[in-house]
């Protein structure tokens, strides 16, 4: 073709000529074609955040602002991509995101609302999705919400939100380090990092991310608790971090993690060391006694990729407890519950010393005559080079100091069954040479878990007292009717009161229990043991911005060094979006939260526990049982293998 025929209206009709082709007088000078846009990467979904709608509907809670409005339908100048190629068609209704599938989406005020190309889930079909734009900046990103009712007014026109935004604030020496970007229904406020007296006295939106609290005003005078606006923030939003998990064994018991308060894993040099039943046996006893199970120390040497069985023996035991020391000693708990005569060790404790000198073959051990019981604890204490053994017999002896041979150094009733409550579920952790010891009760003659209670140790298990320093007389009554420190609010009793576990860290006692009342509580509690007194208490909700703790069982994990990092509380939400493995994490000792990691979704997460350290390679670690089917044979459960690389 020679050239390009173009119609005027009142001009009629001529022929442009092509470059260099030369053009009589009616001719139109050569145009380039409009140049194309390459469009402008935005960033990439994270795809732990991704929750499933309906349909083929999955949704992004928090995305970006400049979505569809009802007023301005096609508003949104994002390009959704599925692997770098691009989905559509865009601006899609609701329902033909969740019915057509194939692509479809709607960036609708600061949601994104999307379908994959297939059908399959985006959370786990290994596909990327990424966005962008062909015209002006991209989107500020919204990481999460502001619950503005629940500020606290300062003076003038300053409001003061205390929570974790999941990135540092402003300090006196870095008083620009934070990037967070606040909206009032999707208007940026600022200036940021503004004064707190200019806050106080001009408002008009300035704001101040100081530490883990937000200063802030509205951005024309109004009261931010009842104005009726949404308050937004963004920033560098966190990614989840993926709680990845590895099977460690399938057709396991039901109760293969059982004791989810105990320690059932422990890391040294030597690597990661677990323990878990593996198989049980029915042998005809009284229910009372319970199984005979094969139950095993595994190690891992590759960061908990592989396990290798280190040592197997057959016993009517729950999970045993296990530690290890500064040497790379593992320490092992077992115990034989069996009837008087049935073995030549019924109802003895069973201890085991597996030593780095022999490759943890062949084990010393020892045999603690009476110390059998189905629930316990133990715990190494690095100062005093003892261990303590603590067991829920609330009739007789239930504390014992041991040293790294297993003889016992001393023996005693910590505590004993009280007129209400009897002694259940006993835990042990240690802050350097202090001692703690808390157990849940369950209520005289009745199936009902009733209370929480704990005592401290400044003396290896001599004596003990209340946070506050009041001296506690042992045998310690177990229930509401004792001296030792107590939580469960009043309004609780009558249901089941569970203590999930207890940490020390950052001279702070955390506790984490449910309440099952019609609508169930979840607790995290905080005791300052300098003051001692309790100062956060979290309820009925224990949440990030899209993640919560709702479950009976999980744990505590902390660095070594409790001065620094985060502290991590590892749990499940049965009640939302599956059954997942969640993590949240606090910068502060407990005083806010923010979402940190997510795994998959499993049938149903049972006895979630694990160590209270922070590996030396940077990983939170635990183990879980997954019941695949609560119906199925005695052995069709698998056992779970969990680590979660730490800030």
């Amino acid at each position: 073709m020679r050239g390009v025929a173009v119609c005027f209206v009142l001009a009629g009709c001529s022929t442009a000529a092509e470059p260099g082709g030369g053009g009589g007088a009616n001719s139109i000078p050569w145009l380039p074609p409009p140049m194309k846009l390459e469009p402008q990467g935005c960033g990439e979904i994270d795809p732990l955040r991704i929750q499933h709608v309906e349909g083929t509907a999955y949704l992004l809670s928090f995305f970006a602002i400049g979505g569809d409005t009802e007023d301005s339908p096609t508003r949104s100048t994002v390009t959704l991509y599925e692997d770098g190629k691009p989905l559509g068609p865009a601006h899609a209704s609701d329902a033909d995101v969740a019915m057509l599938g194939g692509g479809h989406y709607r960036h609708a005020d600061h949601m994104l609302r999307f379908s994959t190309s297939d059908g399959t889930d985006p959370r786990t079909n290994g596909r990327t999705y990424s966005y962008s734009v062909t015209e002006g900046s991209c989107p500020a990103a919204i990481c999460g919400r502001i619950d503005a009712t629940s500020a606290a007014h300062d003076s003038g026109h300053n409001f003061i939100l205390v929570r974790s935004f999941g990135f540092r604030g402003d300090t006196n020496e870095l008083p620009s380090a934070s990037s967070l970007t606040l909206f009032e229904n999707e208007q940026e406020l600022g200036p940021p990092h503004s004064l707190h007296d200019d806050i106080r006295a001009s408002g008009g939106g300035r704001f101040s991310h100081w530490g883990n609290s937000i200063y802030f005003s509205s951005s024309d005078g109004s009261d931010p608790r009842n104005n009726a606006r949404d308050y937004l923030f963004g920033g560098p939003c966190r990614r989840l971090v993926p709680v990845e998990v590895v099977k460690v064994a399938d057709h396991t018991p039901a109760y293969s993690t059982f004791q989810s308060h105990n320690q059932k894993l422990a890391e040294n040099e030597h690597g990661i060391f677990m323990t878990y039943l593996h198989e049980a046996y029915a042998n005809g006893l009284d229910p009372a006694y319970g199984d005979t199970f094969l139950w095993k120390l595994v190690r891992s040497t590759d960061m908990g990729e592989s396990f290798t069985t280190v040592f197997e023996d057959m016993r009517v035991t729950k999970a045993p407890a296990v530690e290890t020391d500064e040497e790379g000693n593992v320490y092992v708990m077992a115990t034989d519950l069996s009837p008087a005569g049935y073995t030549p060790t019924s109802g003895a404790a069973l201890f085991y010393r597996f030593s780095p000198a022999s490759g943890f073959a062949d084990p010393a051990t020892a045999v603690i005559p009476g110390g059998a019981a189905g629930k316990f604890a133990l715990e190494y204490d690095a100062v005093r080079q003892s261990l303590y053994y603590f067991t829920y017999a609330g009739t007789g002896i239930n504390f014992y100091v041991l040293d790294k041979a297993g003889n016992v150094l001393s023996q005693r009733q910590l505590v004993q069954n009280g007129p209400v409550g009897q002694l259940q579920y006993p835990h042990l952790t240690m802050d350097g040479a202090r001692l703690f010891a808390a157990w849940t009760t369950v209520k005289e003659g009745v199936y009902l878990y009733w209370d929480i209670h704990f005592a401290i140790s400044d003396d290896g298990g001599a004596s003990w007292h209340k946070a506050d320093g009041t001296p506690v007389a042992t045998p310690i009554l177990a229930d509401d009717s004792g001296p030792a420190d107590a939580f469960v609010l009043p309004d609780e009793l009558g249901v089941h009161n569970w203590l999930s576990n207890m940490s020390a860290e950052g001279g702070f006692l955390h506790f984490m229990y449910e309440s099952q009342l019609a609508s169930t509580r979840q607790h995290y509690l905080r005791y300052d043991l300098g003051r001692g007194t309790l100062d956060i208490n979290v309820y009925p909700d224990w949440r990030g911005e899209l993640l919560s703790i709702k479950n009976l069982d999980g744990f505590f994990a902390a660095p070594r060094d409790s001065q620094g990092g985060l502290l991590y509380a590892v749990s499940s939400d049965q009640g939302v979006g599956g059954r997942s493995i969640v993590v949240l994490a606090s910068d502060d000792h407990g005083a806010t939260w923010f979402d940190y990691g997510k795994s998959p979704s499993f049938a149903s997460l049972y006895a979630i526990g694990g160590a209270p350290a922070v590996t030396s390679s940077g990983l939170v670690i635990g183990s879980f049982t997954n019941v695949v089917d609560p119906n199925a044979p005695m052995n069709g459960s698998e056992t779970w293998f969990l680590r979660v690389p730490a800030q």
